[in-house]
């Protein structure tokens, strides 16, 4: 009984978690296909890829870790030295990428995989930056499972999905794509605000603004040239000056 209660109590917020994250995913792509048609649920599933390469580094970098975690567990300077570390890692990929998913998705468009997929632009401009976003604090997970402390995964996950299920969904049929946009930015966000709420509960030092802001500041001069050049342009875009302004992005 004494195991079962173990199993219970660490699992079943897990599971709520993940069931959460499979009614928000399946009630996008109903909701697109129903209002919308095929092509927007091409729309989103070409945006959800795209955003998913941020993701690379936090699986290897998690996945790496945890036994770590687990071992100093009890070890409160170690765990806020392997959060604050892994986080700063894992943003320098992130937040780059997500922000060039941004910048740089229109070009994709017109000199990459075509103008039949204009509609995902103003997708993958919100889903570019709500990646960025959602990389801050991303492993936190990690730390509260090795805490046994899983029912913040689970509120985080239901909240989240709630945002996006009375905002989302209604901007989708308003709006079409661009409030499907908006409405996964919204539920990111919320996302982020619950997970630093947690996070300052179990580090009470940890800054999550300071935190955020030392990620995105090497990103600003790059963002910033982007938006100058294009300012500069005259006549329709070319490949090359496209591939000009990247490489400034990159050295930047």
């Amino acid at each position: 009984p004494g195991t079962i209660r173990s199993y219970w109590s660490f699992s079943v917020p897990l599971l709520l978690a993940g069931a959460a994250t499979f009614v928000m995913g399946w009630s996008a792509v109903i909701a697109a296909k129903l209002d919308l048609g095929v092509a927007a649920v091409g729309v989103i599933a070409l945006a959800s890829n795209i955003s998913s390469f941020t993701d690379r580094v936090d699986q290897i970098v998690t996945g790496t870790l945890y036994p770590a975690i687990c071992a100093v567990k009890d070890q409160t300077a170690l765990l806020y030295e392997s959060l604050v570390k892994t986080n700063r890692l894992a943003l320098m990929w992130a937040v780059p990428f997500g922000i060039g998913i941004t910048l740089f998705c229109q070009d994709l468009v017109l000199f990459g995989i075509g103008e039949r997929w204009q509609p995902a632009v103003i997708v993958l401009q919100l889903y570019g930056v709500a990646a960025a976003v959602n990389h801050i604090g991303f492993n936190w997970t990690a730390y509260f499972r090795a805490l046994d402390r899983t029912r913040p995964i689970a509120v985080v996950s239901v909240a989240a999905t709630a945002v996006f299920l009375l905002t989302g969904i209604p901007l989708l049929l308003a709006m079409g794509l661009k409030g499907f946009a908006i409405g996964i930015a919204l539920q990111g966000f919320a996302a982020v605000a619950l997970r630093a709420y947690y996070l300052q509960q179990l580090f009470p030092g940890f800054d999550f603004l300071r935190h955020a802001v030392r990620s995105f500041l090497p990103t600003v001069p790059a963002a910033g040239a982007v938006l100058l050049l294009r300012q500069a342009e005259t006549g329709r875009r070319s490949l090359g000056l496209a591939a000009v302004i990247a490489v400034v992005t990159v050295v930047l």
